[in-house]
């Protein structure tokens, strides 16, 4: 997922460079490629962890080479470009776990809907007992309605457990 991410950007990159390559000259833009210099293959990459936290080391025990992408926008100081690549990575790093936080919640709330129709078949169970103030003819079409209701719900309750049995964590 990430990786096809990162693909996309590079080749709007590539789309947006070729498009001011081709408007340059008759715009007579001359210093535009420093600001925006020509991707490489070997500039495209992203950072795991490992690679994150050894860009805060300081004191020259720096093991990855940093792309010019990050230099280009946060400046080429080691100090900022250490700052900026921790900022970078602490809200890479919360918004992962913000996501991990929603599907949660979305799990949870998979789990109250089926609970949901669990009791509703169970209160239109008990909603098809016997009532004596009934006539025997409203009696047997209020019971045939309220077991309807319970098969309904039943059949919701079992689509939604079906859909939802691919999701891991969710029918345990």
């Amino acid at each position: 997922m990430m990786q096809k991410k990162i693909d996309t950007s590079a080749t709007e990159y590539h789309i947006a460079w070729a498009s001011l390559s081709a408007l340059a000259e008759p715009l007579f833009e001359i210093d535009w490629k420093t600001k925006f210099p020509m991707l490489k293959k070997e500039d495209v990459c992203r950072m795991t962890e490992d690679q994150a936290a050894s860009e805060s080391i300081s004191e020259g025990q720096r093991l990855v080479s940093i792309s010019w992408i990050w230099k280009q926008h946060y400046g080429t100081r080691e100090e900022e470009l250490s700052d900026a690549m921790c900022i970078e990575w602490c809200k890479a790093h919360a918004h992962a776990n913000q996501w991990s936080e929603e599907v949660e919640l979305l799990q949870e709330e998979m789990h109250h809907v089926l609970a949901f129709f669990d009791w509703h078949v169970a209160w239109w169970v008990e909603c098809a007992t016997s009532k004596t103030w009934l006539r025997p003819i409203e009696n047997e079409g209020a019971v045939a309605y309220a077991h309807w209701q319970a098969a309904i719900q039943r059949m919701m309750h079992d689509h939604c457990s079906s859909i939802w049995s691919v999701i891991p964590g969710l029918m345990a």
